[in-house]
C-alpha cells in the first residue's frame, strides 16, 4: 500500500512539473508576444516621426520653391509695367496671397524689393540721345551755311564753275574769261533764204558787267530763312546750277542788222481793222504774215556770243499771226464820242465831218460780227 501511495505522489509530482513546465512555456510565449508588440509599437512610431518630418521638409521646400517662382513673376512684372507708381506696386504686392510665405504655421508677408525708375529713364535716355544726333549736326549745319562766304558749290557761268570761290576771286575768274578784247576780230553769220550777212561783233559795243554776274552767283541759294539756306546748299552740292553772264551790248545795231537781212522776206500781218459810216460799222477781219521771229534770232546771237563759238544763225520767215484783237479795248474806241470834227458846206448847208464818228452799237452784236 505504501508503494501504491508513493507510486500515487510520485505520478501527482510528475503532473505537477509538467503543469510547470507548462506554465513556463506559456509564460515564455506571453513574453515574445509582449516583447514582439513593444516592438511594433516602437517601430511604428519611429515609421511615424520619420514620414510627419518628410512631410513637414516636403511642405516647407515646396513653400520655399512657390515663394522664390513667385517673387521671380513679381519682378518681372515690375520690370514689364514702367508706367505704374512705386507705391502702387507695394501695396499690391503685399494684397498678393503669392508673396505670403508660410513659415511654422503661420503667413508672413514677404518684403518686396523697392521698384526703381531705371526701366523710366531708359526710353527717355533713348529719345534724349536721339534728339542730339538731329540736333546738333542741325545746328552745326545750320552755322555753317549762315556762315559761308564763298559762292554755293556748283555754280557754274557759262562752262566756269565757280562754286567755293569768294566774291573776289570769282570776279576775278570772270574778268579772265569775259573781256570785250576777245571779240574784236569776231563774227556771226547770218542766212535768210537766198541772202546771206554777218554781223561783226565789235559793232555791237559789248560790254560784260562781271561785278553783276559775280553778285547773282553769289546770291544764288541765298534768299529765304536759314533753313531754305541749309535746303539750298544740299541742293547745290549734289547738282549743277547756272548763272547767265551779265552782258550790255548795242541793241538798235542788233536790231538793224536782222532787219537789213530779213525784211525783204517779210509780210507784215495785219489785225482787226473797222470803218464807221453814217448809219453802220464794217469790220474786216484779221490777215496773218510771215515774219522772222526776232526775239529766237537774237537769244540766239547773244548765246554765241557768251558761249564764245560764233557758229552761223539762219533766220526763217514763219506765218505769224497778228497780235489778238482786245474787244472791250475796241468796243469803247467805236462807242466813243467823235474826234476831228470839220464843217464842210454842201448845196448851201453846214456838214459836220468828223473824223471819228461815234458808233451807237450793242455790245453783243459787235462780238458776234468779230
Amino acid at each position: 500500500m505504501n508503494n501504491k501511495n508513493n507510486k500515487s505522489q510520485t505520478h501527482h509530482k510528475d503532473q505537477t512539473q509538467e503543469q510547470n513546465e507548462s506554465e513556463v512555456n506559456i509564460d515564455k510565449v506571453n513574453s515574445k508576444k509582449t516583447t514582439s508588440n513593444s516592438e511594433l509599437e516602437d517601430t511604428a512610431l519611429i515609421n511615424t516621426d520619420e514620414i510627419a518630418a518628410k512631410i513637414t521638409a516636403e511642405k516647407e521646400s515646396l513653400t520655399l520653391n512657390k515663394n522664390n517662382k513667385d517673387n521671380k513673376d513679381n519682378k518681372d512684372n515690375k520690370d514689364n509695367k514702367d508706367t505704374k507708381d512705386t507705391k502702387d506696386t507695394k501695396d499690391n504686392t503685399q494684397d498678393d496671397p503669392k508673396n505670403q510665405v508660410i513659415k511654422d504655421g503661420a503667413a508672413v508677408e514677404s518684403q518686396p524689393k523697392p521698384t526703381t525708375r531705371k526701366s523710366k529713364k531708359v526710353p527717355l535716355i533713348i529719345c534724349g540721345v536721339i534728339a542730339a544726333a538731329i540736333v546738333i549736326p542741325a545746328v552745326c549745319f545750320g552755322t555753317y551755311v549762315n556762315s559761308y562766304d564763298k559762292v554755293y558749290p556748283n555754280v557754274y557761268v557759262g562752262e566756269t564753275n565757280i562754286g567755293g570761290q569768294t566774291a573776289e576771286n570769282a570776279a576775278n575768274t570772270l574778268n579772265n574769261i569775259y573781256t570785250a578784247d576777245k571779240l574784236q576780230d569776231k563774227k556771226i553769220k547770218l542766212s535768210c533764204k537766198e541772202a546771206n550777212s554777218e554781223i561783226a561783233i565789235k559793232n555791237l559795243s559789248i560790254h560784260f558787267d562781271n561785278t553783276k554776274t559775280t553778285s547773282d552767283a553769289f546770291s544764288y541759294g541765298r534768299s529765304g530763312n536759314i533753313f531754305m539756306r541749309m535746303y539750298d546748299y544740299l541742293i547745290f552740292s549734289f547738282g549743277r546750277h547756272e548763272v547767265s553772264p551779265s552782258m550790255k551790248y548795242d541793241e538798235q545795231a542788233l536790231t538793224g542788222a536782222i532787219n537789213d537781212i530779213a525784211k525783204p522776206y517779210e509780210v507784215e500781218p495785219i489785225g482787226y481793222t473797222h470803218k464807221i459810216d453814217t448809219n453802220k460799222l464794217t469790220l474786216y477781219k484779221s490777215v496773218d504774215g510771215i515774219k522772222v521771229n526776232r526775239e529766237l534770232v537774237t537769244n540766239q546771237i547773244e548765246s554765241e556770243i557768251l558761249s564764245f563759238t560764233f557758229n552761223p544763225i539762219t533766220l526763217e520767215p514763219v506765218v505769224t499771226s497778228p497780235p489778238k484783237l482786245d474787244f472791250d479795248e475796241f468796243y469803247a474806241y467805236v462807242t466813243s464820242d467823235a474826234k476831228n470834227a470839220s464843217y464842210e458846206k454842201v448845196d448851201g448847208h453846214v456838214v459836220v465831218k468828223p473824223g471819228k464818228l461815234k458808233c451807237e452799237i450793242d455790245k453783243e452784236s459787235v462780238n458776234s460780227a468779230i
